[in-house]
C-alpha cells in the first residue's frame, strides 16, 4: 500500500485511537522482531511507518546508534544522512531502519527494546474502553485467557486507524501459528490451539466466519469482527444487561388472539418448551411455519404466555443499510443464543427462518456454520417460517418439533373478526361476509381493524370501509395474488452514479418502457455497482411494486421442474403491473441449460416489465442476451462520481468542495463502487471517522477487489481502453 493512503497517528492522538494503534503496532514489531524472516523487503518501509510514534520518543536513543561508526558508514554508502528524524521521516531512510530490524542488526537491537518498552508503557498508562467489554464478553462466551487477548488485538481494530491489511505481508498459511504467537503474547502450542475452529471464539458470533470448518485464508482475516461483534465491543459503560440488550429484543405482550383449534398442539409445545428452558433437556428447536399473516408470531406469543417463560428475538438495530449476509445473520444468532443461554425461562424466537434454512444460495460453507448453530443450544429456540418447502431437510430433521399452522377454520376466523372489528363499528352481517373469505389470516384482520379506524368518519362507514379494504386486499384473483417476498432494504440509486458503458443510458430505457408499457432489461456488472438498487429505482420511477425473485429459487431436483417453476412465475405475475426482478441470474444459467430455454421460451412471449441482474454474460448464451429488449452494463464509478459521493458521504457537501489530495487519493482507486462507499459507511457509522480513515478503508476495499476483466452486453458497448 503506498504510504500516502496509509493513516498517520502518534502517542499524543486520542487515546482512545492511540491506545488501539498502539496494540496493533505492538504486536506487528513483536512479530517482525521474532518471525523476521515471515516479511519480505518490500514490507519494511510500511512496517517503520506504523512504528513510528515510538522510535520518535526514542529518538536519543536512535541517534545514539547512529553515531556509531560502522553504522554511519553503511548510511553513507547509500547517501543518508546520519540523523533520526532523516531515517524516520523519509522512505529510503524507513526502509534502511525496517531491513535493520528484519535483518536482526545487533547495532539496533536496543532502539527497538526502546520502541517496544515505549508501546507497553503507553498501554498500560489506563485502561483502553475496549478491555472493560472484552473481559465482559468473555465471561458472556467463556473464553480462554488466550482468546479474550486475540479478541482484545481483532477489537483495536474498531478504534484503531492501522488497517487489517497490515498483516498482508504475513498471510501465509503454514506460518499462522508461528505468527499467531508472536501478536499475542502466547506460546506456539497455545496458538495452534487456537486455530481449532471449535474454540469458543469461533462460535461465539463475535468474529467473521462463515464456516466453523474453515480457518480463514489470510492472516488478515482472522482479525474481522462480526457487526455484533463490532457493536458489542464498542458499547460505552456496559455491563452484561446493557450487552444483551443490544442484540436481543424482548417480545411484547400475548395479545387478544385465541386458538380453539390448536389447543392440543399449544399445551403440548407449552409443556415442551416450560421443561427445555427450565434445564431439564437442551438443544431443542421448535419450527412453526405456515402462509404469510397466518399469525405465527401471535401463536408463539400464546404459547409463552400459557408457559409462563419470555421471548426475544435478535435486535434489528444493525446500525447498516445494507441487506445481511447469511454469514452475518448466523453470527447474529450465535450471539443473541448465547445471551439468551445465560437466562433461565427465556426462548429465543428466530423469524424468517427460510433466509437461513433455505436451500436456494445456501452453499457449502453456510452449511456447516448452520449445522453448528442447530447443535445443543441450552434454552429453546423457536424459528418461525412462511414456506417450509424451502427449507433444507437436513436441517428439518434436526428440529425437535414441526408446527404447520393450518388455515383457521371459519368459525375460528368468524371468532377472531367480531373480537376485533365490532370496536371500530363494523355490523356483524359485514364482519360475517368477510370472515367468510378463505384468504382471511390474522395479519388481514388487524389491517383491516386499523384501516377501518383510520378511514371511517364523515361520509364513510365502517362497513363501507370495511368492504372497501375486502376488495383491495383479498378480492385479487388468486393467480395474480403478489407474493409476500421478503424485498431487501437497498438504498435508493441516484442515477448520477449510474455509470453505463456505451452510448445507452438508464433514462432512454425507462422512456422506451414507459411508451410501450413492457420490456426486458438486463443488467451486469461486478458485484456492489448497484444492479439490485437500479431496479427498484427503475420500478420507483415507473411507479410499480417489484416482486423479486432470486435465480436459485427455481432450482428443483426434477428433469424439467425448475423451468416450469420459472414460466410460472413469469405467467403469474407478468400482468400485476409490476416489476418482476430476477437476481443472480447468471447464478444458474448455461448455454445449453433447460432452464435458459424456459427463460427464452418465457421472454417470447413476456408481456410485462422485467429486470434481470447478472455479475457476467460468460454464463449466459447469446440467444438468451438478445431476448432482452435493453442491455446495461453497469461500471465502477468514474472518477468525478468517486469525488461526488465521498463529498457526500463524508463532507456533506458537493464534488468540487472535495480537497485536491482526496482527489489525488480516490484517481487511482478506479474499480470502487457505490456499494463499496456504503460497506465504508457501514463500517465506520458507529465511530467518528475523519476523511483520512475514509480513503484509508476506500483502499483497502480497491485492494481487495480482483483485477478482472469486464464482458459487455448488447448495445451498451464497451469504451477503447479496456473490454468491459
Amino acid at each position: 500500500m503506498p504510504l500516502s493512503d496509509l493513516v498517520s497517528w502518534t502517542l499524543e492522538d486520542d487515546f482512545l485511537t492511540a491506545g488501539a494503534n498502539a496494540r496493533i503496532a505492538l504486536a506487528l514489531l513483536r512479530c517482525a522482531r521474532r518471525w523476521p524472516h515471515f516479511w519480505h523487503a518490500g514490507a519494511a518501509d510500511e512496517l517503520v511507518w506504523h512504528l513510528r510514534p515510538a522510535l520518535k520518543h526514542g529518538e536519543a536513543g536512535l541517534q545514539r546508534v547512529l553515531s556509531d561508526p560502522c553504522v554511519r558508514a553503511s548510511l553513507e554508502a547509500i547517501r543518508l544522512d546520519a540523523s533520526g528524524s532523516a531515517l524516520l521521516d523519509t522512505r529510503r531512510g524507513r526502509t534502511f531502519l525496517g531491513n535493520a530490524l528484519l535483518k536482526e542488526d545487533p547495532a539496533f537491537a536496543a532502539v527497538f527494546d526502546e520502541a517496544e518498552r515505549c508501546f507497553v508503557a503507553f498501554i498500560n498508562r489506563e485502561a483502553h474502553p475496549l478491555d472493560h467489554n472484552v473481559s465482559l464478553l468473555a465471561d458472556v462466551f467463556e473464553l480462554a485467557d488466550v482468546e479474550a487477548r486475540y479478541l482484545a488485538l481483532a477489537g483495536s481494530f474498531c478504534f484503531g486507524t492501522i488497517a487489517q491489511s497490515v498483516f498482508v505481508p504475513i498471510g501465509v498459511r503454514s506460518h499462522r501459528g508461528r505468527v499467531l504467537s508472536a501478536l499475542l503474547g502466547c506460546s506456539e502450542r497455545e496458538a495452534l490451539d487456537l486455530m481449532d475452529m471449535s474454540r469458543a471464539v469461533w462460535r461465539s458470533g463475535l468474529l467473521m466466519c462463515s464456516d466453523p470448518g474453515d480457518f480463514p485464508e489470510g492472516l488478515e482475516e482472522l482479525f474481522h469482527l462480526s457487526v455484533s461483534g463490532t457493536r458489542l465491543i464498542s458499547l460505552p459503560d456496559a455491563d452484561e444487561a446493557v450487552l444483551a440488550a443490544e442484540v436481543l429484543e424482548p417480545l411484547g405482550p400475548r395479545g387478544t388472539w385465541t386458538w380453539p383449534h390448536l389447543e392440543d398442539t399449544l399445551l403440548l409445545l407449552r409443556t415442551v418448551l416450560s421443561r427445555a428452558a427450565s434445564g431439564a433437556d437442551a438443544g431443542v428447536h421448535i419450527l412453526i411455519h405456515g402462509e404469510p399473516g397466518c399469525g405465527q408470531m401471535a401463536f408463539v406469543l400464546a404459547v409463552l404466555d400459557l408457559a409462563g417463560l419470555r421471548g426475544y428475538r435478535m435486535s434489528a438495530r444493525r446500525r447498516t443499510a445494507c441487506e445481511p449476509t447469511r454469514a452475518e445473520l448466523l453470527a447474529d444468532l450465535a450471539v443473541s443464543r448465547r445471551f439468551v443461554d445465560r437466562q433461565r425461562g427465556a426462548v429465543l424466537v428466530v423469524e424468517d427462518a427460510e433466509s437461513m434454512l433455505s436451500i436456494p444460495g445456501f452453499g457449502p460453507p453456510c452449511r456447516g456454520a448452520m449445522k453448528d448453530v442447530l447443535k445443543q443450544p441450552r434454552q429453546p429456540v423457536v424459528w418461525l417460517a412462511e414456506d417450509a418447502r424451502h427449507i433444507d431437510s437436513s436441517y428439518i430433521t434436526r428440529f425437535t418439533f414441526s408446527v404447520a399452522l393450518p388455515a383457521p377454520p371459519l368459525a375460528v376466523r368468524r371468532m377472531w373478526c367480531h373480537a376485533t372489528l365490532r370496536e371500530p363499528g363494523c355490523s356483524a352481517p359485514q364482519i360475517d361476509v368477510f370472515a367468510g373469505n378463505p384468504q382471511t389470516t390474522i395479519g388481514s384482520i388487524d389491517g383491516a381493524r386499523r384501516f377501518v379506524s383510520l378511514g371511517a368518519g364523515g361520509d364513510v362507514t365502517a362497513d363501507t370501509a370495511l368492504q372497501a379494504f375486502s376488495q383491495g386486499q383479498l378480492g385479487t384473483p388468486e393467480g395474480n395474488k403478489l407474493p409476500h417476498d421478503h424485498l431487501p432494504r437497498v438504498h435508493r440509486f441516484d442515477l448520477e452514479f449510474a455509470h453505463v458503458a456505451g452510448a445507452t443510458n438508464v433514462t432512454e430505457v425507462l422512456r422506451s418502457i414507459e411508451a410501450d408499457g413492457e420490456g426486458t432489461v438486463l443488467l451486469s456488472g461486478a458485484s456492489g455497482v448497484g444492479k439490485t438498487s437500479l431496479a427498484f429505482e427503475l420500478a420507483r420511477q415507473l411507479g410499480r411494486d417489484v416482486v423479486r425473485a432470486s435465480a436459485g429459487d427455481f432450482l428443483r431436483p426434477y428433469c424439467g421442474e425448475s423451468g416450469r417453476q420459472l414460466l410460472r412465475w413469469l405467467q403469474r405475475h407478468g400482468a400485476t403491473h409490476s416489476v418482476l426482478l430476477l437476481d443472480d441470474l447468471d447464478a444458474f444459467m448455461g448455454d445449453d441449460d433447460a432452464v435458459a430455454g424456459a427463460l427464452r421460451h418465457g421472454l417470447d412471449t413476456f408481456g410485462g416489465v422485467l429486470v434481470a441482474t447478472a455479475c457476467t454474460s460468460l454464463d449466459l448464451s447469446p440467444a438468451l442476451i438478445r431476448r432482452f429488449t435493453h442491455r446495461l452494463m453497469l461500471l465502477p464509478l468514474t472518477a468525478s462520481q468517486r469525488c461526488t459521493l465521498f463529498a457526500r458521504l463524508v463532507t456533506h457537501g458537493v464534488g468540487e468542495a472535495v480537497p485536491p489530495e482526496v482527489r489525488q487519493a480516490l484517481r487511482p482507486l478506479d474499480r470502487l463502487t457505490p456499494g463499496d462507499f456504503f460497506n465504508v459507511q457501514a463500517r465506520l457509522r458507529h465511530q467518528q471517522a475523519d476523511w483520512r480513515r475514509w480513503l484509508s478503508e476506500l483502499t483497502s476495499e480497491h485492494q481487495a477487489k480482483a483485477s478482472t476483466g469486464r464482458e459487455a452486453l448488447g448495445i451498451a458497448l464497451p469504451c477503447s481502453s479496456q473490454r468491459c
